[in-house]
């Protein structure tokens, strides 16, 4: 059984540790390791992990760590995924797996090098959703997919990890990240234009924005993110022969209906999905596949679609002149 940690002790890593705990049969809640030993300490006796460690450095010596999960704050991604692969482990790191596409890729390089797997933890990929989107998707029923539109929005601009971009700040890392993962789950190709608007707090953090993406397929994306108001989360796919619509949240979605034919509202059928837990558990449990079926990446969780979503939010900050410090 694989023996799983987790590097830092926020809420995040709360969010995971109660997700380890839940699946005692299929893993193992090793270690929690945090700058802070008495919340490293408090959050392992509370889920009942076996360790806990004062800093990040004696957790990635213990041996008996198999794959830790990184739920540190972006701008700290690639230093303690480095570190953590250096050390031999596996990682799973909490979304966006890095600020940028280049860190992401260096980082991959060096997890293949080292045969080690690297997976980004976007959970809605691994989600009953997911699986159903794509079936609907590939069946041929509706057409091929021609359109993407997503609106979602979160009052929650004043809150540091989103104001400062010292912290990786921004909507468009935190929540735009999954809009662009919508559109690249339903469209095929490389985001080969992008366009939009952003609105920038006085920090330079963006925290609102309409973003247009073109794939190299031949489909588009029009999408709406803020982190300034709540807006409805509703998306929708469109296709030449019917559309998908997804309820809310679109981290999470709690149903999509399908409608067939281009000039008809009759729907085909509605199909809802069960999120209880926590709603890590299928991300967890598809590393834990991986790695037993003696592979170095996720079938679920794949580079290529990290680096797609990077890439695509790399373009759009450069054409808003959005960056963080020490960016590279």
């Amino acid at each position: 059984m694989l023996n799983f940690a987790i590097l830092s002790a926020g809420n995040i890593a709360g969010r995971m540790a109660r997700t380890l705990d839940s699946l005692r049969e299929e893993v193992q809640p090793y270690a929690i390791a945090a700058r802070d030993s008495a919340r490293a300490q408090a959050l392992a006796g509370r889920y009942g992990f076996a360790k806990s460690f004062a800093g990040y450095e004696a957790l990635l010596a213990d041996p008996a760590v198999d794959v830790v999960y990184i739920g540190s704050i972006h701008p700290l991604h690639a230093q303690h995924i480095r570190a953590a692969l250096l050390a031999g482990k596996h990682v799973l790191c909490e979304k966006p797996l890095t600020l940028n596409a280049a860190q992401a890729q260096s980082l991959f390089a060096l997890a293949r090098e080292r045969g080690l797997l690297l997976a980004e933890a976007m959970w809605t990929r691994t989600l009953p959703f997911a699986q159903a989107l794509r079936k609907t998707l590939a069946d041929g029923r509706l057409g091929a997919p021609r359109l993407v539109t997503a609106v979602l929005g979160e009052a929650m601009a004043d809150i540091p990890r989103i104001a400062q971009p010292a912290l990786g700040g921004g909507a468009l890392l935190d929540i735009g990240v999954y809009a662009l993962t919508l559109a690249c789950l339903a469209l095929e190709g490389d985001v080969e234009r992008v366009g939009g608007v952003c609105v920038q707090n006085g920090l330079g953090a963006d925290i609102e924005e309409s973003i247009s993406l073109r794939f190299s397929g031949g489909a588009c994306a029009s999408l709406a993110v803020s982190a300034r108001c709540a807006a409805p989360h509703r998306a929708a796919v469109c296709c030449g022969g019917g559309r998908i619509e997804i309820d809310g949240p679109l981290w999470s979605p709690a149903a999509m209906t399908v409608y067939g034919g281009t000039g008809t509202d009759a729907p085909r059928e509605t199909i809802r999905f069960d999120n209880t837990g926590t709603g890590f558990e299928p991300e967890v449990r598809a590393v834990a596949a991986a790695l037993a079926a003696g592979r170095t990446e996720c079938p679920a969780l794949p580079a290529a679609e990290t680096l797609r979503v990077l890439r695509a939010a790399d373009a759009l900050r450069a054409l808003w002149g959005v960056r963080y410090p020490g960016e590279a």
